[in-house]
């Protein structure tokens, strides 16, 4: 699970803890996780994709599904025509004569203890970040941190520790990519960088 369906899957579970869950999932833990799961997975459908617009789009989205399911918990139909209903209604992003920066973004959300997507704490977007030195090595280790423990508390910690092997993986190859992004289209070296050029500003 990313980090954007475990944001979306904690929202859910606040907005279901005040309402009554039907009486066919009463004393049945795995019917009622699966469909936990189910709606989940239909939200994620129909949301926006990046945490920013998340946060505009879900107050919209939940008091519309509130209103439309009444006081039980919704169907996936329900909260496919509630995200219809949130998109239309939402505020739409003001045409501006400036150039978005993720990274720039992307390390606010960081320092206001904000959640981010993976790519940001591994891979090419972890790279950027710390080259252009919009993050510090306590930040980003705090990040993987949590995102580690976060899937220990969901699946296990065989799990966890199995996605952390990979992302380090990941990106060890992603600081390899960096260190060689300048290089002509057909001239990089196969060979593996040196200590110096890797570690040159993306330590992290």
């Amino acid at each position: 699970m990313s980090l954007h369906e475990s944001d979306i899957k904690s929202r859910l579970s606040r907005f279901l803890d005040r309402k009554h869950m039907p009486k066919r999932l009463e004393g049945k833990g795995g019917a009622m996780e699966d469909e936990i799961r189910a709606l989940v997975a239909a939200i994620v459908r129909n949301a926006p994709r990046t945490a920013d617009r998340l946060a505009d789009w879900w107050p919209i989205f939940e008091a519309t599904l509130s209103e439309d399911c009444g006081p039980m918990w919704p169907t996936e139909r329900e909260i496919r025509d509630a995200a219809k209903k949130a998109h239309r209604d939402a505020p739409k992003a003001q045409a501006v004569d400036w150039v978005i920066d993720p990274a720039e973004l992307a390390s606010r959300r960081m320092a206001a203890g904000e959640p981010v997507g993976d790519s940001w704490i591994y891979g090419i977007g972890a790279c950027e970040l710390a080259a252009r030195r919009l993050v510090t090595e306590d930040q980003m280790r705090a990040y993987r941190s949590a995102a580690f423990f976060h899937r220990k508390d969901v699946l296990g910690e065989e799990n966890a520790l199995a996605w952390e092997a990979e992302q380090k993986a990941r990106h060890e190859q992603a600081k390899d990519i960096w260190a060689h992004r300048n290089d002509p289209r057909g001239h990089r070296s196969a060979q593996m960088p040196s200590k110096r050029t890797s570690e040159l500003k993306t330590e992290i």
